[in-house]
């Protein structure tokens, strides 16, 4: 391969041109995405049964589909939540999962438990939950600050023009006021004219309508028909007859109570820096390219705001492809840091520009060749490929840098050319072998960091490839002459101190055992020290928090404790924005812990960058009021993926006496927060079935008559100047208490008008509002008041989810390192031939772990998801360093004592270059993320044991060598 380099090097450059045109079309092709497209493992099963209460909901609907679940396969967990009205059932299934195969069984299953549902409830959904967290989000404003017009503006305009751009799966609008048109009757003219509220609906329905009839022949031509009847005033409402009395004549709306334009009761609202806004949610839909739909979003917006003469004026909140640029942007900058360095790093070492230039064309040569098969393979260019990019630019060099460190310090071909493709080979199939079960085991591993194997996996095979083809052609073509460079006195110096230094060591074999066994305990010790993280990332732009209120407390309420809560934040310098939300109908996508209550204010906070712990302090200084839970997790997508929305301590029981006997017993003894641990008084109506019987009523009947009375009718919109207006019927209770309404409500029945409250009694009794359950037990979410850990009784049986999950990952990370370990021994041991010398180099790869965790705690990071695959890099790295010691002597004739030191002395220049290269490259990156510093920390502290452990090592073993 290099002979042919060498006497062909326009046809090999020629030929890594054609590839490089090949990957550049392919390139255009490649998807850009936040993360890796994670399969959502979960289904969400939704009944509603409207007028339960959760105990109902708990018993009659979500149990009996939880039973008919447990004849799903592969589940994992099933997790549910019953409100009043609202069963929620969410099956969490094992990773490998067909989940097209799954959501049909499930579907199959739900359909055929329906029988088993009361008669009332509505037909169970079932759907995949879409657990994209990522959304572009902004507001609307206009100078008049009119929430009636902005909202009929984003909901009439916005919203269909944002959902044809291709990309955009969903929009959401939450706040803003919309406007309707109420008749409010009154409960006595109701009963004077022996009428109800359906009376009204009904009567108004058959005068505003638009029916279909049919379809007519007329000649050739056919014409649908249609039966219309549009009210176009208030006043045309009030003319409507509701009956007719031969005595009295007509009775019409009017004369029953009042028609008056109103706003409908408030869902949702939305203050920024304190005033009212209406703001949109545009979620990114499945493979879509964000940067594009974030660039067609704005470019829409803005020729919006031209077809509407600049009346309206849009604020963009959040556009998460910004971090995606920043981080292709910082990648960009950084790489072209790093490669500058490595090339004042090569041209220092080899004293040639001509050389220096072959090595660092490989860089962007093997990048764009790796996009390409990122592309190929089916991945998108990500948060995560990204960062296998930049562990790919500090691998690159690596085997360019031994082809050209041989060529100088060679004088044949024929000398060096086998050893270095051999020590080549084995330097990067230990790489490859190191990622490659990656892609093999199924799990979080494999879901989140495929894309960053293959991205590493390409840039060694093509580094590989690229060494031997290009690198030589380039310093043929290039006319250099050997003679340019020669040994000088410091390649000569070094040689010597390492020599000294290696004939020192070697007389003391107590010495070499002490730098084995050092860093083995002294790693342990470390380990003690290190907190895990699934995120390490400190720093955030933006806070959110969740406050909490009792399930019965109004919307009005709400908005009141918003605006108090805005004099608060106003008070705050280091926040540039402060977004306060309520969303009284909240997309139930997934079973969260948001899910437990559906009373809470959305707080975000747009900070200037800041460490996470002094932003948490800020914002306690300005709080000191109700309860409320902060999230500050910066990587949503990845955490949830791996840890859940539930809560980090559950609690189980039996029934929900038993929890809540625990609960009690355990809040006694710590200071907690129990979730759903919520409480509220609500009127019974048990009915007096003898006078049912008398009167022929039906319990279902008067139900959904009352029904009416409470939340009002909806009605056939109004068409008034081409904007459909809704209409609602209500029965005025201004100034009622709640159960002198109830007094009012009279039903009618063929002979005469019954009071309801002469069909039973009303009392008042206190129920859980909501009800969680896991895994067929009952179940609270626990979370501690204190800023430390609880460390609960065994006898509660509390879960540590948090606990849980990390112990999962270090052992799926542990199981990952001893099988790369057995492959790289394997591998070896066909390289050397030999059983003793694999396993010397597998030592020397576990001995590098100390100095990721020495760096980590230097530069005060965290030991979290990317150190945990900075030790997977670390394992191929480090084996390379052993492999290019080992091969400076494997198959010599005659090895002595002396032939091993000079041969290892003379592999320091390689050693250095190496893994200078690889350290400078990674240099840019360090601030940037905890792969750098903890590869460049791990490498450091292999390069050093294995200068000291290989050499005294080959000297015991000379045996092994000569095979």
């Amino acid at each position: 391969m290099i002979e042919f380099s060498l006497r062909h090097p326009i046809s090999i450059i020629m030929l890594y041109l054609g590839l490089m045109i090949c990957s550049m079309l392919s390139i255009q092709n490649l998807s850009l995405d936040f993360y890796p497209q994670i399969e959502s493992r979960k289904i969400l099963i939704e009944t509603e049964y409207i007028g339960s209460d959760a105990e109902t909901v708990r018993e009659l609907i979500t149990i009996p589909i939880e039973n008919a679940c447990l004849a799903i396969q592969d589940r994992k967990d099933i997790t549910s939540i019953s409100k009043d009205g609202l069963s929620l059932v969410q099956i969490e299934f094992h990773f490998g999962t067909d989940m097209d195969v799954a959501l049909l069984k499930t579907k199959e299953i739900i359909d055929s438990a329906s029988e088993l549902l009361p008669y009332g409830c509505k037909k169970s959904s079932v759907q995949l939950v879409d657990g994209s967290k990522k959304y572009f989000l902004f507001s609307i404003t206009d100078d008049k600050d009119n929430l009636i017009k902005n909202r009929f503006f984003a909901e009439d305009t916005l919203r269909q023009e944002l959902l044809r751009t291709k990309g955009v799966s969903e929009v959401s609008i939450i706040g803003g006021e919309e406007e309707e048109i109420q008749i409010i009757v009154d409960g006595s003219n109701l009963f004077h004219h022996s009428l109800n509220l359906r009376d009204v609906a009904s009567s108004y329905n058959l005068t505003n309508f638009e029916f279909p009839i049919g379809s007519i022949n007329e000649g050739e031509n056919t014409y649908q028909i249609k039966m219309i009847s549009r009210l176009k005033s208030e006043k045309q409402i009030g003319e409507i007859p509701v009956s007719h009395n031969i005595e009295s004549g007509s009775v019409k709306i009017k004369d029953l109570g009042a028609i008056q334009k109103g706003i409908k009761d408030r869902k949702s609202f939305v203050l920024m820096n304190g005033k009212e806004r209406v703001l949109v949610s545009v979620k990114y839909g499945a493979g879509a390219n964000p940067i594009k739909v974030s660039k067609d979003i704005k470019k829409l917006l803005q020729n919006i705001n031209v077809g509407q003469k600049n009346e309206y004026h849009f604020d963009i909140l959040e556009d998460p492809t910004n971090e995606l640029k920043k981080d292709l942007n910082d990648m960009l900058c950084q790489s072209a840091a790093g490669i500058t360095i490595t090339f004042i790093f090569l041209l220092l070492c080899f004293k040639s520009f001509v050389l220096a230039l072959s090595v660092i064309i490989s860089i962007p040569v093997c990048i764009i060749l790796t996009l390409a098969s990122l592309n190929l393979t089916g991945n998108t260019l990500n948060q995560i490929s990204i960062s296998g990019l930049t562990l790919g630019i500090g691998l690159i060099v690596d085997c360019s840098v031994i082809v050209v460190e041989r060529l100088v310090y060679s004088s044949k071909i024929s000398v060096w050319g086998n050893n270095v493709i051999s020590s080549n080979c084995g330097s990067t199939a230990t790489t490859i072998i190191s990622f490659s079960p990656v892609l093999m085991i199924e799990g979080p591993i494999k879901e989140m960091f495929s894309s960053l194997s293959i991205a590493v996996i390409s840039c060694v095979f093509f580094s590989f490839m690229v060494s031997f083809t290009l690198t030589v052609a380039l310093i043929k073509l290039m006319d250099y002459k050997k003679t340019n460079v020669c040994y000088d006195k410091n390649y000569h110096k070094l040689v010597e101190l390492c020599q000294s230094f290696l004939a020192h060591s070697t007389k003391t074999p107590v010495f070499s055992i002490v730098m084995v066994l050092f860093p083995i305990i002294f790693g342990f010790i470390l380990i003690k020290f290190q907190n895990f993280k699934l995120d390490g990332n400190d720093r955030s732009e933006k806070l959110t928090m969740l406050m909490e209120f009792p399930d019965n407390i109004s919307t009005e309420y709400l908005y009141k404790t918003g605006k108090e809560l805005n004099n608060l934040f106003k008070e705050g310098k280091f926040m540039n924005k402060a977004v306060i939300k309520y969303d009284g109908n909240p997309s139930n996508s997934e079973i969260t812990l948001n899910s437990l209550n559906s009373r809470y204010l959305e707080i975000i906070l747009y900070t200037k960058k800041m460490n996470r712990h002094k932003l948490l302090k800020k914002f306690e200084e300005l709080f000191d009021g109700p309860e409320f839970s902060i999230d500050l997790s910066a990587n949503d997508t990845i955490l949830k993926s791996l840890n859940g929305s539930l809560g980090r301590y559950v609690l189980f029981e039996e029934n929900p006496n038993q929890l809540r006997n625990k609960s009690a017993q355990l809040k006694s003894l710590y200071e907690c927060r129990l979730q759903p641990d919520e409480q509220s008084e609500i009127i019974e109506f048990k009915p007096n079935f003898e006078m049912f019987t008398k009167t022929g009523l039906s319990s279902e009947y008067v139900s959904s008559l009352v029904y009416d009375y409470f939340s009002g009718i909806d009605l056939n919109p109004m068409e008034i100047d081409s904007i459909k207006i809704p209409v609602r019927a209500i029965v005025k209770k201004e100034n009622l208490e709640l159960e002198e309404f109830i007094n009012t409500i009279y039903l009618q029945t063929e002979q005469t008008h019954i009071p309801l409250i002469s069909l039973g009694t009303l009392e008042k009794v206190k129920k859980d509002r909501i009800y969680y359950r896991e895994n067929k037990m009952d179940a609270k979410i626990l979370n501690p008041l204190s800023d430390d850990d609880c460390m609960f009784p065994e006898e509660f049986e509390i879960l540590d989810r948090d606990k849980k999950q990390k112990s999962y990952l270090v052992r799926e990370f542990l199981v990952l390192i001893f099988f790369i370990s057995i492959l790289i021994y394997i591998f070896l041991g066909i390289l050397f031939n030999s059983f003793s010398l694999p396993l010397l180099v597998c030592v020397s790869m576990v001995l590098s772990i100390p100095g990721s965790l020495i760096s980590l705690l230097m530069f005060k990071y965290c030991f979290d998801l990317n150190a945990l695959i900075a030790l997977v890099v670390l394992m191929g790295l480090s084996a390379n360093n052993s492999i290019i010691l080992i091969e400076a002597i494997k198959g010599k004739d005659f090895i002595s004592k002396d032939e091993i030191i000079y041969s290892c002395s003379n592999r320091i220049s390689s050693l250095l270059i190496t893994n200078g290269t690889t350290i400078l490259s990674l240099l840019p990156f360090i601030f940037h993320s905890t792969i750098s510093i903890s590869i460049i920390g791990g490498l450091i502290y292999s390069l050093v044991i294995n200068i000291i452990l290989i050499p005294s090592m080959l000297i015991m073993k000379k045996s092994d060598i000569k095979k």
